[in-house]
């Protein structure tokens, strides 16, 4: 029996299903989407999803950004605060907070009876990281620390849930705007990393002329 897969994230997944859906990338079997714009990884919308989670094989978080949802630390009596940035509410304690929110689910998760299925991408802090890298932001001695949300630290805290992207590497192919959203060539990245090769087909040769671009 093939395996299942489903992936949930924020805006990148909506953007994935209608790049399937207007052929811009080509679709996959047994593989479910459940993506929203700017849903934090511990918010409502991705836990409706976990009574679903017996049905799948893998189960992969794309990770958005950790301030999603920070309208609830003064308001969480609506769900629509769970979504999105409020930019008026970011600051370094706002910031420490939002960060412990999104730890404590991926602590859930890991421990969870689903933590032999679960993989996380972290796609937003490593591109935020790589962005900073290039603006030699939170640099010191050509070493890179962020107050708050280190890349390496929280993919190391995770290693055995987590697919690991090098925030080092030459990133700037792989996303098309502020937002982080994947780009053509961040989809089939995205792929690689989460599907390596399925049914003996490398994901690659799926995208005629961009093997050259992906590299392990």
């Amino acid at each position: 029996m093939e395996k299942k897969s489903l992936i949930l994230g924020p805006s990148h997944i909506m953007r994935w299903i209608q790049s399937i859906n207007t052929a811009i990338i080509p679709s996959l079997t047994n593989v479910d989407f459940h993506g929203r714009g700017g849903a934090p990884i511990w918010g409502d919308f991705i836990k409706n999803k976990f009574n679903d989670f017996n049905n799948y094989n893998q189960i992969i978080f794309i990770v958005g950004d950790f301030r999603f949802g920070n309208k609830v630390l003064i308001d969480d009596s609506e769900i629509r605060n769970q979504h999105g940035i409020e930019k008026e509410l970011i600051s370094v304690q706002n910031d420490r907070e939002m960060y412990d929110k999104v730890v404590n689910e991926l602590l859930y998760l890991s421990h969870s009876r689903y933590k032999s299925k679960i993989k996380f991408i972290f796609w937003d802090l490593a591109l935020r990281e790589h962005k900073n890298r290039k603006e030699n932001k939170y640099t010191t001695n050509e070493e890179y620390k962020h107050p708050i949300w280190n890349l390496h630290q929280i993919q190391c805290q995770f290693e055995n849930n987590t697919i690991k992207i090098d925030s080092e590497m030459n990133l700037d192919s792989l996303y098309i705007d502020g937002s982080n959203h994947p780009s053509f060539l961040g989809y089939v990245y995205l792929y690689k990393l989460i599907f390596g090769y399925i049914n003996s087909i490398s994901v690659i040769d799926l995208f005629p002329l961009q093997d050259y671009l992906i590299t392990e």
